[in-house]
């Protein structure tokens, strides 16, 4: 597909999916390590963006499609989601990263201890609160973004039926393990077992061609 074609097809799709059509973008710069499918959907300022690469027209036609759908529907539930998200991060930040800091700089964790441990934590624990800290955070967004996946996944079965939802599968077998370094590993975290991904969506008919 060019780019024209991408638009196109893109509005095409938000239509059959009743959601507001998103902003797309070609790039080079996505990396192909990270992003082998070729193709990222997230939310700007609630904006819906599509970013497609190179590697996206390695995939079948039908398996383009059925991408840009998928993605469109990721895009739209991040965008209807996103701020529930922030707001429950931010007041978990307010109870516990807050509290932590301010009673570290003067010295007394009487406050945080007595709130929610009730003993008197010593200053070497501090790093270990951070520590506990940013890892509620990545696993909550890791939550986050997998039932998305799953809510997309069920999303296209239903409106664009299983064929689709089944080349966005055999895209998803075809990449998990082509992904490469850290951030590879770690935007796998967000990605289901394809296996778990079919299974939640085999109540789902094939639609007739």
């Amino acid at each position: 597909m060019n780019q024209d074609h991408l638009n196109a097809r893109a509005a095409e799709l938000a239509n059959d999916l009743g959601i507001r059509a998103p902003k797309m973008k070609s790039t080079r710069l996505l990396p192909r390590r990270w992003f082998p499918e070729g193709v990222l959907a997230y939310t700007v300022f609630l904006r819906p963006t599509l970013v497609v690469a190179p590697a996206f027209h390695d995939n079948s036609p039908a398996e383009q499609d059925a991408l840009l759908a998928h993605g469109l529907a990721q895009a739209d539930l991040c965008r209807t989601t996103l701020l529930k998200f922030v707001a429950a991060a931010l007041v978990f930040t307010a109870l516990t990263y807050v509290p932590v800091n301010i009673h570290a700089t003067v010295g007394d964790y009487s406050f945080y201890t007595g709130l929610f441990i009730g003993v008197q934590l010593p200053s070497d624990m501090f790093w270990f609160a951070e520590t506990v800290w940013l890892s509620t955070l990545v696993a909550a967004a890791v939550a986050w973004g997998r039932r998305i996946v799953y809510r997309a996944d069920r999303w296209i079965a239903d409106m664009l039926g299983l064929q689709a939802m089944n080349h966005v599968l055999a895209v998803a077998r075809r990449v998990r393990y082509q992904r490469r370094g850290l951030f590879g590993m770690y935007v796998n975290l967000f990605v289901p077992n394809e296996t778990k991904r079919a299974d939640a969506v085999s109540c789902f008919e094939l639609l007739p061609a």
